[in-house]
């Protein structure tokens, strides 16, 4: 297998006996264990009579097998050594995985083999699970993304599985009798879940020897099937291209999608023609064509490549966000598109463009950012089905053959005639209703007139193809390590500014990543500061990305966000060029004007993503109004509608002025730089921000106290049809015991509460527990999502479980009480996974003022000195509400009613903060 020189993990592919496609892994510097077993089904494999049965297929294989026949045994014995289990259901695959502490994956495979080769189908729990898929779908009748892909099935070929209902409901799942279902879904698992069919991925830090004799102990039992290809007919007819689909979104969005039919070839993967037209259509530096559409002030947006794709099509999109303006320019952008596209086909593919993109790809494959084993394991099994041995670790990545004529072929695809053209917006004409979804949409022949025009688009002299890229990383040597800096030190430590520095010893990557923060005291002027700064922040994000775009090609990334207390620049990637761009980004910020045209459309999409905020999922919305709500600086984006609307540029002009005249700043620097070049930013950031400007200390991030309050009840508004719930519990102090209590309590308490009110009580799809620390205060919530039960009767389900939960506490077993504290105490002490997640964690610390960065040390220790008595005891207090805060947030639904528990009602959000108390 072709894999990278720095890549330190070992390889093994074999096949199993019965057929199976294993790929090994032995990865020393794991840290946790993973499996993943990718399945040649899915629902291109349903039955006309019984759409959905795939995926209901993949959740009954979670409720109970031969060997283990309780329902969720694999995530129940996962959740106690620090593991979780996933899958989805797609087109033509399914996919299952895992991870665990490695001394724990034998058991774990144990599990996972047994529910996925001998599931039980036990009647009761499929009529129960197909309440559960029925209630995703009805979850998911609001979300554009899916009603768009309904419009899509709709208008392909109706013979091709592809225009099949994927996910299922009750209405689809419950044609056939019962039995006849049972019998359904175990011939389905029977036919496709063993052999050839199956490609196994296994990753663990034991020797490929070790990890290959469980690979053949536990899935040598599975059935010895063939790989039989489905014999599908095309996906378009010549009826569905050239067709011009209006669409009416639930969401505010002004879309325009350019789909083009490909075919999907697999020996493509060696040229990639089709990355390479996506990087040249989606260019977004000066010349482009987004920044010509930009100009026009016709799009906001655009990004080039993608769509779906299977065994015998492949789409490639175009997708532009409009302004209002672009609408009634359809007919000139699809012009400049095709105009872009002939510019394309005339230069062709110079070789210094295809040696520039395979040097970027190389690079990428060599400094990859490591990523979780469970995502590593479902991406290498999943590429066991599209790969060859030799290229299943790199397939996907690199550039192997420089094939220009190729490059043309695929160009010669994209023409008006080989075209679907949708266009999304709220005034869409529309005469069809898409099945399920409900989407209104019209289908059109594009017009012969314009069809002509695009095949000889008008010449546009301004745009043009991107130059060599000047920020393409030469030096990828690494600097040595100085001890002394394997924490981070303060370099710099006065009233105005923290600079702190440190190299990493662990990854021994060319990257890095740095920080630099403003506290601003100008954005605690209220909303109206909070809105405008908001503003000012994403305009010059837009503008920096023009000028800088070929900076991330190169992977060095940049991101400017604001936060509560002002705005946050940080940079990652690549350290031979980063400080360069790092300084050029903090001249911009002080120096760059804005544009009009620029702020008037980012205005608008501000304005639209917060209006469309109004329509998100109803447990989605609490959970924003639960961090709106004990934040003393945050505010809701609905609140920020009628601001943004009479904002103008002067004003935003005018608090980046205040933003920028005082000021306290935070920074940090980690990587494969030297202490020299540290101290050379350090005198940077001093010489340039800190001469005249008045400079202050940092800006408060109070939290509302809720310990002596009486339970507080929020009710929002919703137009959904589903009522939601979400209860929080502010814990008593931010000490070490009572963080660590609270995370253990709601580890605990995360999987009975799954279990026992969605597997069992089928109170909705959406249900779980999370640990949801505000500014570091600890808290935990529960939350439930339903289509069907009325917010009381929520309400009063989990306060009954933490009732109850509490009352048996006492009876817990010893052994499991054990192994739940040394799963969650390794998880707080874990290394991190990659250079990324840990500058992240250094920063964070840092911000927390945990300056010996001992934390979660501290956390893990006392987790694992508390004994059972301290748990019940603090659990105790929380049940009685003994100085713990409560709060109880809910959307009605359709079923609209008051809660009717004993609570405090919030009538005004900004009334409550401002007469409340604050933890500092």
């Amino acid at each position: 297998m072709i894999k990278s020189l720095y890549d330190h993990r070992n390889y093994r592919y074999f096949i199993l006996e019965n057929g199976i496609k294993v790929l090994l892994v032995s990865d020393q510097q794991c840290k946790k264990s993973a499996a993943a077993i990718n399945v040649e089904c899915g629902h291109f494999n349903d039955p006309d009579n019984c759409e959905g049965l795939a995926h209901l297929l993949e959740h009954m294989l979670f409720l109970g097998c031969a060997d283990f026949p309780d329902s969720n045994h694999l995530s129940d014995f996962l959740s106690l050594h620090a593991g979780q289990v996933n899958a989805w259901t797609g087109t033509e695959y399914s996919s299952f995985y895992f991870d665990v502490h490695p001394e724990h994956f034998s058991t774990a495979l144990q599990h996972f083999s047994s529910m996925l080769c001998k599931p039980l189908f036990d009647p009761l729990r499929v009529r129960n699970e197909i309440e559960s898929i029925d209630a995703e779908f009805k979850m998911k009748r609001n979300d554009d993304l899916r009603r768009l892909y309904q419009v899509h099935k709709e208008t392909c070929n109706p013979q091709h599985p592809f225009s099949r209902f994927s996910v299922g409901n009750k209405q689809t799942l419950t044609q056939l009798a019962h039995e006849e279902l049972v019998n359904a879904l175990s011939s389905l698992h029977q036919q496709h879940y063993g052999g050839e069919k199956l490609t196994l991925c296994l990753i663990a830090p034991d020797s490929l020897d070790d990890i290959q004799a469980l690979a053949q102990q536990y899935f040598d039992r599975f059935a010895a099937l063939k790989q039989v290809k489905q014999d599908l007919p095309a996906l378009y007819r010549d009826t569905d291209l050239a067709t011009f689909i209006q669409i009416k979104p639930v969401k505010t969005a002004r879309r325009l999608i350019l789909t083009f039919a490909l075919d999907n070839v697999p020996e493509d993967f060696t040229c990639k023609p089709v990355t390479i037209i996506s990087y040249l259509l989606g260019d977004e530096g000066e010349g482009s064509l987004l920044w010509f559409l930009k100009e026009k002030n016709w799009a906001t947006n655009l990004s080039a490549g993608g769509g779906i794709q299977g065994s015998n099509f492949k789409d490639f999109n175009i997708n532009l966000q409009l302004t209002t303006e672009g609408i009634s320019q359809l007919d000139a952008i699809v012009n400049v598109i095709f105009y872009q596209i002939e510019k394309i086909r005339q230069q062709g593919l110079p070789e210094w463009r295809f040696a520039e993109n395979r040097q970027l790809n190389q690079l990428t494959l060599d400094f990859h950012e490591p990523t979780k084993s469970i995502n590593y394991a479902t991406h290498l099994a999943s590429q066991l089905h599209h790969y060859q041995q030799q290229h299943v670790l790199t397939g996907d990545i690199l550039l192997h053959e420089y094939n220009p004529q190729r490059f043309q072929q695929v160009l010669s695809r994209l023409t008006p005639h080989n075209m679907r053209l949708k266009l999304i917006h709220p005034d869409a004409v529309t005469n069809k209703i898409a099945k399920w979804y409900n989407t209104p949409y019209q289908v059109d022949r594009i017009p012969t007139e314009w069809l002509s025009a695009w095949s000889s688009p008008d010449t546009q002299p301004k745009l043009q193809l991107p130059k060599q890229n000047p920020y393409v990383t030469n030096d990828t040597s690494l600097l040595p390590i100085d001890s002394d800096f394997t924490l981070p030190k303060h370099l710099i430590d006065s009233k105005a500014m923290h600079f702190w520095f440190a190299q990493d010893e662990l990854f021994k990557l060319p990257k890095g990543d740095i920080y630099l923060s403003f506290d601003c005291p100008f954005s605690q002027g209220g909303i109206g500061n909070n809105t405008l700064k908001r503003l000012w922040v994403a305009t010059l994000q837009e503008q920096l990305n023009e000028s800088f775009y070929q900076s991330e090609l190169a992977g060095l990334n940049f991101h400017l966000y604001p936060h509560q207390g002002g705005f946050t620049l940080h940079t990652s990637g690549f350290a031979e060029k980063q400080l360069l761009l790092a300084n050029s980004l903090v001249r911009k910020i002080f120096n760059h004007k804005l544009g009009a045209q620029r702020f008037n459309q980012i205005k608008q999409k501000q304005l639209q993503a917060a209006q469309n905020s109004l329509l998100n999922k109803p447990v989605n919305r609490l959970f924003n109004k639960l961090s709106v709500l004990l934040q003393r600086n945050a505010y809701s984006p609905a609140d920020t509608v009628p601001i943004i609307q009479q904002s103008t540029l002067q004003q935003v002009e005018l608090i980046r002025e205040q933003l920028l005249s005082c000021y306290h700043i935070q920074s940090f620097m980690h990587g494969n730089w030297s202490y020299s070049q540290a101290q050379q930013y350090g005198d940077f950031l001093q010489d340039k921000l800190l001469g005249s400007v008045n400079t202050c200390e940092e800006v408060s991030r109070h939290i509302v106290d809720l310990r002596e309050l009486p339970c507080s009840v929020l009710k929002i508004d919703n137009f959904e049809e589903e009522s939601a719930v979400v209860v929080y519990f502010q814990s008593p102090s931010e000490s070490v015991a009572d963080t660590a209590m609270t995370i253990l309590a709601e580890q605990i308490w995360a999987g009975p509460f799954f279990n026992q009110l969605r597997t069992e009580q089928q109170l909705g799809y959406m249900v779980g527990t999370g640990y949801f620390p505000i500014n570091q205060h600890p808290g935990m919530a529960f939350y439930i999502q339903s289509p069907d039960t009325e917010v009381n009767t929520l309400v009063t389900a989990i306060h009954d479980f933490i009732q109850r939960s509490v009352e048996t506490l006492s009876d817990y077993p010893a052994q499991r009480w054990e192994h739940q504290k040394k799963s969650v105490a390794k998880q707080l002490v874990e290394k991190d996974q990659n250079l990324a997640m840990k500058s992240q964690r250094l920063w964070l610390a840092i911000a927390n003022k945990d300056w010996q960065f001992e934390q979660q040390q501290k956390l893990a220790e006392y987790i694992l000195a508390l004994s059972l008595e301290n748990m019940q005891q603090f659990c105790q207090n929380l049940l009685q509400r003994n100085n713990f805060g409560e709060l109880i947030l809910y959307c009605p639904g359709q079923k609209e009613q008051l809660l009717s528990v004993h609570g405090e009602p919030i009538s005004s959000i900004s009334e409550f903060k401002k007469q409340a108390y604050y933890i500092p």
